[in-house]
């Protein structure tokens, strides 16, 4: 467990180095509330190292994780470009009548995929809700989505050719 001393020496680490990895992650991710995300993401990710090994350079450090972070953020964030919302209204949108995304689902999707897409947009959860009700962290709750909404995409684009 940290002491005072060292949750002091966080804070001050925190409050000095906040501004620079803003600007690091915004330069990046063009997004000031992602960027907000992923400085504090960091600073959880920071906390929970810094409880396990000793840290040398805590700047050097800080700033290696929150590097590491903007590598998977635009990693996902590449792979997030499938048009799955304009390919699902497409799909919802029967003589005028909506019927539900479940059934507009194709039914070769794994349990786990129709339950992701099902959560992010028939319900409108955020990825933080839809980790949080699957016992899982924020970023891999995006990883999944990334995964279901490419198998999505893979299995439309089977239906148009058959």
């Amino acid at each position: 467990m940290m002491g005072a001393y060292a949750q002091s020496d966080f804070d001050t680490l925190y409050r000095d180095s906040y501004n620079n990895l803003l600007r690091l992650a915004y330069r990046s991710t063009k997004d000031y509330h992602e960027s907000e995300d992923l400085v504090d993401e960091a600073s959880v990710i920071y906390l929970q190292k810094s409880e396990i090994v000793h840290i040398n350079n805590p700047r050097a450090y800080l700033v290696k994780i929150m590097s590491n972070l903007i590598c998977n953020y635009l990693r996902l964030k590449m792979h997030d470009n499938v048009p799955l919302s304009n390919a699902l209204e497409n799909e919802l949108g029967v003589d005028g009548l909506k019927r539900s995304l479940a059934d507009a689902l194709p039914k070769e999707l794994q349990l786990w995929e129709r339950e992701i897409l099902l959560m992010r947009f028939e319900d409108q959860l955020s990825y933080a809700e839809i980790a949080e009700r699957l016992h899982i962290k924020e970023v891999s709750c995006r990883s999944r989505l990334v995964r279901a909404k490419a198998h999505f995409a893979e299995l439309r684009q089977k239906e148009k050719i058959l």
